[in-house]
């Protein structure tokens, strides 16, 4: 049971401080309650902090792709490919790369991948071209209005 406690606590510690805590030692059980507890308090607010970094970085990436797409006359899906190449996410990993490079979250992969709306990036130029549809229809899919 202490083991489990103790990888328990230092995973813990993991998620908030982003590394493993050495030589800790806990007098009592209350001492062990009281830091663990101020730890899980922790790791809500980091959890918060990281959610809206990603949901600021959507954001970001959402008004980068209509700068782009307005700048050069291009729909969403090819905007997205530029973006993506200019990011150097080509080491294999895909659209997954590419959002842990933006730091976007997965969910933005994993929609688009899962309604077949995003090829894989190393697929020949004519498969993103059999792919592509009105500027609407992409504003749509992702979420996009039409406004500012």
């Amino acid at each position: 049971m202490t083991v489990v406690i103790c990888d328990t606590y230092s995973d813990l510690h993991k998620d908030v401080y982003g590394f493993r805590p050495r030589n800790v030692h806990f007098e009592t059980q209350e001492e062990f309650d009281a830091e663990y507890d101020r730890l899980c308090r922790q790791l809500e607010v980091v959890i918060k902090e990281e959610r809206q970094a990603e949901l600021n970085n959507q954001k970001e990436l959402k008004r980068r792709i209509r700068s782009l797409m307005a700048s050069h006359s291009i729909d969403a899906l090819t905007a997205l490919r530029w973006d993506f190449e200019a990011n150097g996410c080509d080491s294999g990993y895909g659209w997954d790369e590419y959002c842990y490079t933006l730091n976007i979250g997965y969910r933005f992969s994993y929609i688009l991948k899962g309604r077949g709306i995003l090829p894989n990036p190393s697929t020949s130029h004519r498969d993103w071209q059999e792919r592509e549809r009105s500027r609407e229809d992409y504003l749509a899919e992702f979420g996009y209005d039409d406004g500012p």
